[in-house]
């Protein structure tokens, strides 16, 4: 919604800008409640440790992928039909 708006409003053709007035006309809504706060802030730093875990983990099996299918097409492993 912001870049939305942003785009929207941006002067310039080959680089665009975003002047303070324009940024200072967007409202941005949050909990007043600090305890609430923090509780998004840790609800959204455990959904940011669970996607690298899980990125990690993606990155780990592609290398696998790849060492396993240099090992079958090299002809180091031999596969038996």
């Amino acid at each position: 919604l912001i870049s939305e708006y942003i785009a929207g409003v941006t002067a310039g053709s080959a680089m665009p800008a975003v002047n303070f007035d324009i940024v200072s006309k967007i409202q941005i809504c949050f909990p007043m409640d600090m305890d609430e706060q923090l509780k998004i802030t840790n609800y959204l730093d455990q959904i940011d440790k669970y996607l690298l875990l899980k990125d990690n983990k993606l990155s780990s099996l592609e290398n696998l992928k790849k060492a396993l299918m240099n090992d079958l097409l090299s002809g180091k492993v031999r596969v038996k039909v």
